[in-house]
């Protein structure tokens, strides 16, 4: 059963290369690409945060941010994304800047048995 899933995966995938009836981009320069009848017909494009700018609500300094000075990793907390590891490799590096990672952990707790002792330590 899970080789014809994957089958059928595979076969949809090049059909939607070949006969999509929408086409979805976060970036309307995709649109660019495409020939003119399907750009016209079936091209949608969204903004993302990245496109256009906002105040700052008040948060990042609540949270020890300063706009510019940071890093933020933003995904479910579950160990196929290895949040886990861009912490710990971000640990190892000599920068000011800090590391915001943003996300759902529904099912686990995101912590190293290096930063486990450290909060032992500091209780």
């Amino acid at each position: 059963m899970e080789l014809a899933g994957s089958c059928l995966v595979l076969v949809s995938e090049r059909l939607a290369t070949i006969c999509p009836n929408a086409v979805v981009s976060d970036a309307e320069r995709i649109g660019g690409l495409l020939p003119e009848a399907l750009r016209q017909a079936h091209f949608t494009s969204f903004l993302t945060g990245r496109d256009r700018k906002t105040p700052c609500s008040g948060a990042l300094p609540r949270l020890g941010l300063e706009p510019g000075r940071y890093f933020l990793y933003v995904s479910r907390m579950e160990p196929e994304n290895n949040a886990l590891l861009v912490r710990e490799a971000f640990e190892t590096l000599e920068t000011d800047m800090k590391l915001a990672l943003v996300g759902d952990a529904p099912t686990r707790v995101l912590t190293s048995p290096a930063s486990a002792r450290r909060a032992t330590r500091a209780s």
